[in-house]
């Protein structure tokens, strides 16, 4: 499995406007090949929002980053610093439930 996490500010928009954005996008994102699940993140007090990705594989992660929905999730006129990070899940002793 493989991980990416982007953290991102907002400039312009409110909380109800960025939920209309991510509504928008949820479709596209749930029909990504190897996309297991993905979870909106939210820090009030710093005004910083997120999102945390989890894929099957290294290869379905690539390909996400590579693809034009990745880049239009970033490129909105009120997503502001944006700085994205991702990890590796290493499967030592992890169960099957």
């Amino acid at each position: 499995m493989h991980a990416l996490v982007v953290l991102y500010g907002l400039r312009g928009i409110g909380t109800a406007a960025h939920a209309e954005l991510a509504d928008q996008l949820a479709p596209a994102l749930a029909a990504v090949p190897g996309l297991v699940s993905r979870m909106q993140l939210e820090n009030t007090a710093s005004g910083r929002h997120g999102i945390f990705y989890l894929f099957a594989s290294r290869p379905d992660f690539d390909r996400f980053v590579a693809s034009e929905l990745y880049g239009v999730t970033h490129e909105h006129a009120a997503v502001t610093e944006v700085a994205a990070s991702d990890f590796a899940i290493p499967d030592r002793g992890r169960s099957s439930q």
